[in-house]
């Protein structure tokens, strides 16, 4: 897409015309099938036949995967719903990426969300070059990447921020690292490689630490602090992490608010066979939207037209939720869970739906005006 591309424009990749171009008449967007090339950046020109000529990056990488959608839920919902998409295939951000080029830096994002053909996150873009850049990072007030916490009994825990999936972490090589989680929520860090950290609480002379323990080495106290870096002669306030003799930076991909929130990531891939999104405000009104799931090698499957997501601008209720007792619970379920708020419905017409995690609760286990609802 862009802009006067003229009738009979002609497209160069890698200094070869590309056949079947097809212009749209308001003369912004033209579409064909990419030839076959060698993998690596090349040169993409467009040329219009008064001999006017614009030139872009293309990228040809190597497919090495086959990402599938089952199904996904709630199949309707408006800027803020939460849905989950179950399929296989899906590639969380992978530390081994070397970050140099469009498509490493599509390795470290991993699996990417598209509604109508956009994608659904914003990121951190260079103005000049309009590419995607890593930014350092630092952990906004009270809300540090890692820190220890007390549960309601008393107990100490090492809680990992909920932005956790939207940083990754460097080192003075230029290595990264990721965060990732076990089947019990416990972080480890990882390079995606040899070096695999699981994070966790020991008691030094009596007082809760963050300890690192790397399988076949010793455990690491893990110092987690914020440092100010001199980039390009300004100095930059970062979040570091410092294991042994490991030194990490924090960086993030995605845009940050005037707040140092950031704002710009609104999908997480939970494992090969789940994403969980955030719907983004969408500029097309309401109606039905292509659910796309796309992949770093650009493979890609979708849900199109009546079987996409369908999108809506107002609802006509808006639930507040005040209170969730209880807000934990064994994974087996089997218990009630009572909430509490305002706006819910149940008219013999319509009746409020909850979803946890993604996944509906029967319409028999919820009731009336506070949910009921059997886990």
């Amino acid at each position: 897409s862009g802009s006067n591309f003229a009738q009979d424009v002609k497209v160069f990749i890698d200094g070869r015309e590309v056949s079947g171009v097809i212009r749209d008449g308001d003369g912004k967007t033209l579409t064909f099938k990419a030839p076959p090339g060698r993998e690596g950046t090349t040169q993409l020109q467009v040329m219009n036949p008064g001999g006017g000529i614009a030139i872009a990056e293309f990228n040809y990488v190597k497919t090495y995967t086959d990402p599938k959608i089952a199904d996904f839920s709630p199949k309707r919902g408006n800027t803020g719903t939460l849905v989950l998409v179950k399929g296989d295939n899906f590639l969380a951000p992978d530390p081994t990426s070397t970050g140099l080029t469009i498509s490493e830096i599509h390795k470290l994002i991993g699996t990417r969300i598209l509604l109508q053909n956009r994608d659904i996150n914003e990121y951190n873009v260079n103005p000049n070059t309009q590419r995607i850049e890593l930014q350092y990072y630092a952990s906004p007030e009270n809300n540090e990447i890692l820190r220890i916490e007390e549960a309601d009994d008393g107990r100490q825990y090492l809680k990992m921020a909920d932005y956790w999936h939207s940083v990754v972490f460097t080192d003075e090589s230029g290595k990264f690292y990721v965060f990732r989680q076990d089947a019990q929520g416990n972080p480890i860090l990882t390079d995606g490689v040899r070096n695999t950290y699981k994070l966790n609480i020991k008691y030094d002379s009596g007082k809760p630490e963050i300890y690192a323990s790397k399988e076949g080495a010793s455990d690491y106290r893990v110092e987690v602090k914020k440092e100010n870096k001199k980039v390009d002669d300004k100095e930059i306030e970062v979040t570091t992490l410092t294991i042994n003799e490991l030194k990490l930076y924090m960086q993030t991909l995605y845009k940050v608010d005037d707040k140092g929130i950031i704002v710009g990531n609104n999908v997480k891939v939970i494992d090969k066979n789940t994403i969980l999104f955030k719907v983004p405000v969408l500029t097309l009104g309401d109606g039905y939207y292509d659910l796309t799931v796309l992949n770093p090698d650009t493979k890609k499957d979708s849900r199109t037209g009546t079987q996409g997501f369908y999108y809506y601008t107002l609802p006509q209720s808006k639930p507040e939720i005040h209170s969730i007792f209880p807000d934990k619970g064994s994974v087996d379920g089997g218990y009630t869970i009572d909430i509490r708020g305002n706006d819910f419905k149940d008219d013999g017409t319509y009746k409020s739906r909850v979803f946890i995690n993604g996944v509906e609760v029967k319409a028999e286990d919820s009731k009336g005006r506070r949910h009921l609802c059997q886990r």
